[in-house]
C-alpha cells in the first residue's frame, strides 16, 4: 500500500468513527529534538456526543486501524483532535 492509500484508509475509518467531527487536512509534523516525522489529520470535535464518547469512539478506531495499517508505517499518521 502507498502513503497515499494509507491516508485515505485513516480517513475512511476516522470518518467513520467520529461522524459528528469536521475534517481539516493533513499537515506534516517534525519533532525538532529526535527527528521524528509524521502527518496529522485535523480533527474538529463540535458536539458533545462526540467528546463524551471520544475515547471509546478512538479505541473502535484503532481497533480498525490495526488491521488495516502494518507497524510501522501506522504510526507515521496521527490524528490531532481540537475542540
Amino acid at each position: 500500500m502507498s502513503s497515499a492509500e494509507y491516508k485515505e484508509t485513516i480517513e475512511r475509518l476516522a470518518r467513520k468513527h467520529f461522524s459528528g467531527a469536521t475534517f481539516g487536512g493533513w499537515s506534516e509534523c517534525c519533532e525538532p529534538d529526535t527527528g521524528e516525522r509524521w502527518e496529522d489529520l485535523a480533527i474538529r470535535i463540535k458536539d458533545d456526543d462526540t467528546i463524551n464518547n471520544a475515547a471509546e469512539r478512538f479505541d473502535e478506531y484503532l481497533e480498525e486501524l490495526i488491521k488495516l495499517v502494518p507497524y510501522p508505517d501506522r504510526d507515521l499518521y496521527r490524528l490531532y483532535f481540537y475542540y
